[in-house]
């Protein structure tokens, strides 16, 4: 092993845009090519949705499986095989399918498993619950992306929690900075968006999911619009619930002030365009969105979620929602709108160094390696 490359597998559910997906991308692009071999393993396909496999470095190796379920005994089969005959040192899964699936299979080829955590999953299944405890008995650790993930999920499936390690997701803020340098001025944008050079832009990025609870987000800038119409609510992100969401903010006469963009690859475009950024997620790891967006100098607007304290200084690059209600989330872009916004963006910026992507793949790179001392 001393002069051979560590092969790591990767296995995902599968590779749609996503906040996950992406962070996984930027982590595999950086990881030491004289050190280590990539393989891709992806579970399931997505017909009809935004997939980011054109995105991965032209070096990694992919298979795409299609399971259907967890009865699909055709293809887990196939994933046996592919796992016997990859020989991988060390395994990496994200998501409870994946999780399960490659820890399954460990006894039977014999690879080092490393399951991640990106969320606090408060309705998970009580069955989903008992199988990621037995199966943390041959995982050699479970990566959490924020320290409220790793405190929730050992308490809430009863795993010690020396078994979980904290790498937070990190962000490439140079690369930020020169995105945002390259594209045109901010008021160019805003007449492509067709959004008034004088708005005041409120900016989220998320699925059109319950979890991202958007239906707060439009109640609470319906109540701030009242007295600020110049401002405007751009939401990028699509899902099923965009129906019912457009139809909310014509029920509270803001639908000409909130834009729906749908889902987009360019979303620096966005970030610079916006004042600031919103968010009122039930739950959340640790957000990508929030890094970039600080990482674009964006003040934060937030509900208290996974990760979101350990990034979020309130009154200094943001705001925390500690009550979440409509009146709470006008209140809290109130108090943004009239602070000063040259200390916010220094402020924001500041924050987004502490959580950079090289030191989050050197972090990758230390567990890997030791990793295989076990194998």
């Amino acid at each position: 092993m001393k002069n051979e490359k560590i092969h790591v597998v990767f296995g995902l559910n599968g590779l749609p845009m996503g906040g996950m997906e992406r962070q996984f991308i930027e982590l595999v692009k950086r990881l030491d090519r004289n050190v280590f071999a990539i393989t891709l393993i992806t579970l399931f396909q997505f017909p009809g949705k935004t997939e980011l496999y054109d995105q991965l470095p032209a070096d990694i190796t992919v298979h795409k499986l299609s399971f259907s379920g967890v009865r699909d005994i055709r293809n887990w089969w196939r994933l046996y095989r592919l796992v016997k005959h990859l020989r991988s040192d060390v395994l990496v899964s994200s998501l409870f399918f994946a999780n399960t699936a490659f820890r399954l299979i460990k006894p039977l080829v014999g690879y080092t498993c490393i399951a991640r955590e990106h969320n606090t999953y408060r309705d998970k299944p009580l069955l989903h619950r008992l199988i990621d405890r037995v199966l943390s008995w041959w995982t050699y650790r479970i990566v959490a992306v924020s320290t409220t993930v790793a405190d929730f999920t050992a308490i809430q499936e009863g795993i010690s929690r020396k078994k979980f390690l904290v790498i937070h997701n990190g962000i490439d803020t140079a690369e930020m900075r020169a995105q945002l340098l390259a594209l045109p001025e901010k008021a160019v944008l805003r007449e492509e968006f067709n959004i008034p050079h004088d708005a005041y832009v409120l900016l989220n990025i998320a699925r059109l999911a319950p979890q991202k609870n958007h239906e707060l987000l439009i109640d609470g800038f319906a109540l701030f619009h009242k007295d600020h119409p110049e401002a405007v609510l751009v939401i990028v992100g699509e899902g099923d619930l965009r129906p019912v969401l457009e139809e909310q903010a014509r029920a509270k006469g803001v639908s000409s002030a909130v834009r729906f963009f749908g889902l987009r690859r360019d979303v620096e475009r966005f970030y610079k365009v916006a004042d600031c950024f919103i968010s009122t997620s039930h739950i959340e790891g640790l957000s990508n969105a929030y890094l970039e967006a600080l990482a674009a100098g964006l003040p934060l607007i937030a509900t208290k979620t996974g990760g979101t304290d350990e990034l979020l200084e309130h009154g200094k690059n943001g705001y925390s929602i500690s009550n979440p209600s409509s009146l709470e989330v006008a209140e809290a872009m109130r108090q943004v709108y009239a602070m000063d916004c040259d200390i916010l963006k220094e402020q924001a910026h500041m924050s987004a160094e502490s959580f950079s992507m090289d030191s989050t793949m050197k972090k990758y790179t230390t567990l890997l390696v030791g990793a295989v001392s076990t194998h």
